[in-house]
């Protein structure tokens, strides 16, 4: 996952290479999370995933071109990925039309929001799963990370908004065709409040094991 410094000076870094009255768009996603599978509330799997991508929009005029770039995370060879980039998109827009409805907001408006990272550790997320399920047969995913989304331009908006979540979504299988699902997301780990959440769920397990009762019409 990049950070917003990351992320400003390969803008600026691109910034520096337009041509005459080019104006360049680019928007982020990137993230970093951790995932585990649980099967009968054992961890079956478990691992991690590193991302960033990012969209340029390159500009002249009424005419625009378009693009999806994968970032490494290494500066160098992402600042020239992008160069590369730029010169096959202003290629590319030399062919193509005007685009009527292109409409470009000139009024610099910055923002900046890092949220808290409250994320527990993902050993101590884990155990408490495990030990709450018990002996029950508990089927589902954990995720746990931080994500961001960025937009910037060449004429000097920076907009970055990260913020970092969990997420828990599993079920109780009392044999293959019963079953009660539930899940736990939000930004800090809480024991009560995951209790509670098991603490339902076992309770309408409990409800599902009784015998079905057949209704006689009439």
């Amino acid at each position: 996952m990049i950070d917003q410094q990351y992320f400003d000076d390969l803008v600026t870094s691109a910034t520096a290479r337009l041509n005459g009255d080019e104006i360049l768009l680019v928007s982020a996603h990137t993230e970093s999370t951790a995932f585990a599978r649980f099967n009968d509330a054992r961890v079956r799997q478990a691992g991690s995933i590193e991302q960033t991508t990012i969209d340029v929009d390159l500009i002249e005029g009424k005419r625009h071109t378009e693009a999806t770039v994968q970032l490494s995370g290494d500066e160098v060879s992402d600042q020239a990925r992008v160069e590369r980039v730029l010169e096959r998109l202003r290629e590319q827009r030399a062919a193509v039309p005007d685009d009527p409805y292109l409409v470009i907001n000139t009024e610099v408006t910055s923002s900046h929001h890092v949220g808290d990272n409250e994320l527990p550790d993902r050993d101590q997320a884990l155990s408490a799963i495990a030990q709450g399920a018990g002996d029950k047969d508990l089927v589902g995913i954990y995720t746990s990370g931080g994500m961001a989304s960025a937009f910037a331009n060449s004429l000097g908006q920076r907009n970055w908004f990260e913020t970092s979540t969990f997420n828990f979504d599993w079920t109780f299988y009392l044999r293959a065709d019963k079953a009660v699902k539930n899940s736990y997301a939000g930004f800090a780990w809480d024991d009560a409040a995951f209790n509670r959440k098991l603490d339902d769920a076992a309770v309408k397990l409990t409800a599902l094991a009784r015998e079905p009762i057949d209704l006689a019409p009439g």
